[in-house]
């Protein structure tokens, strides 16, 4: 039996793209791109997922050097908005990938930098990982392992703005400094 059909057995799709919850096609790309893996425990689906956590702030001579930018919200395109109100820049780790070109991607993908303009950013790497387990708020039913990695990225001025916008398929979020 494929993965979908045996997570249809025990999610209920109904809850799946309503209220804050992302769509049953988001958790299949989701899969399907290689961002977590589905593992099995008592005939239960556990989402192992793997993240970058970036504390993004304005370096010493930067006018946002004593903020940090935030995650404020997201709308999906149906025009449900779900407040996020999340520190700092998260993004899934690819299988096989490590977690220092997950953190370039991660803000070349949602605050738009392209890769000339990674240069200018100092990234500083935390050496300790932390997990956490809890029945995730996108996907009702299904219970996610996350491990974690910590970095902080120090802007330079001139990447510095007022907000940023990130827009996807399904979704567009929205950033700005507190």
């Amino acid at each position: 039996m494929d993965l979908e059909k045996r997570l249809e057995q025990v999610l209920d799709r109904s809850q799946y793209g309503v209220g804050d919850a992302k769509s049953w096609d988001t958790l299949l790309r989701e899969i399907d791109r290689g961002e977590c893996v589905i593992t099995w425990s008592d005939g239960k689906p556990i989402r192992e997922v793997e993240l970058i956590c970036i504390q993004v702030q304005g370096d010493a001579r930067s006018q946002f050097s004593d903020r940090k930018l935030f995650e404020a919200y997201q709308e999906f395109r149906d025009g449900r908005r779900r407040e996020r109100n999340l520190w700092g820049v998260s993004e899934k780790i690819l299988q096989g990938e490590v977690p220092a070109l997950a953190a370039r991607r991660a803000l070349c993908e949602e605050l738009g930098f392209c890769d000339r303009e990674l240069e200018d950013i100092v990234f500083v790497f935390h050496p300790t990982i932390d997990q956490a387990e809890k029945e995730s708020p996108s996907y009702p039913g299904l219970w996610s392992r996350f491990t974690r990695h910590r970095a902080i990225a120090y802007l330079p001025q001139h990447l510095c703005h007022e907000q940023y916008v990130e827009h996807q398929v399904d979704k567009t979020t929205v950033f700005v400094w507190r």
